[in-house]
């Protein structure tokens, strides 16, 4: 079973069960919040999503989202099956109300500073499912900063798409 695979059971798990938010880390750095929508589309339709981010001109980035026109803070998007409204770091506000599922990325930053308003934010929300997602997992991060806010991890890592990055990405963050 490859990763993506793996990954997919792991959302699906948690989808099903009572649990709140899930961490997703792994090698495949600018894939897993891809991965997650990609199954959100395959496996619900008509679900609000709210996507915080760090900075709303990463949207039309492909790494991030790579949509051609970049929408509002709080506008409303149509992505696949899915109706997403996206916002930033600084603006998880309280007009932001009840959303089916959560996907914050990149969180690297609240790991590294070991800053947890932002999560504090979410997690006293009415969101029914929260996925926190990495974009590097450097050795030298402290994720146990998110014990408090998650209560499953999951891996999404690029080994068997591409060992050599994979190899090399596990050696870049070793020498963050």
């Amino acid at each position: 079973m490859n990763s993506e695979n793996i990954l997919w059971n792991a959302i699906e798990e948690f989808v099903e069960l009572s649990d709140n938010a899930m961490l997703v880390k792994g090698t495949h750095m600018h894939e897993k919040h891809k991965s997650i929508i990609r199954w959100l589309n395959e496996n619900t339709s008509n679900s609000k999503l709210l996507f915080v981010i760090n900075a709303m001109q990463n949207i039309t980035r492909t790494e991030f989202i790579g949509l051609k026109k970049q929408p509002k803070i709080g506008e409303a998007f149509r992505i696949g099956n899915n109706n997403y409204v996206f916002t930033t770091f600084n603006r998880v506000a309280d007009e932001f109300e009840y959303y089916d599922f959560v996907i914050v990325y990149p969180i690297d930053r609240f790991v590294r500073e070991r800053q947890t308003q932002v999560m504090n934010e979410i997690n006293h929300k009415n969101y029914n499912k929260i996925f926190y997602v990495s974009c590097v997992d450097s050795i030298k991060y402290d994720f146990t900063v998110l014990d408090p806010y998650i209560q499953r991890t999951a891996y999404y890592d690029i080994e068997e798409d591409d060992p050599m990055a994979h190899k090399r990405i596990k050696e870049n963050w070793n020498n963050l």
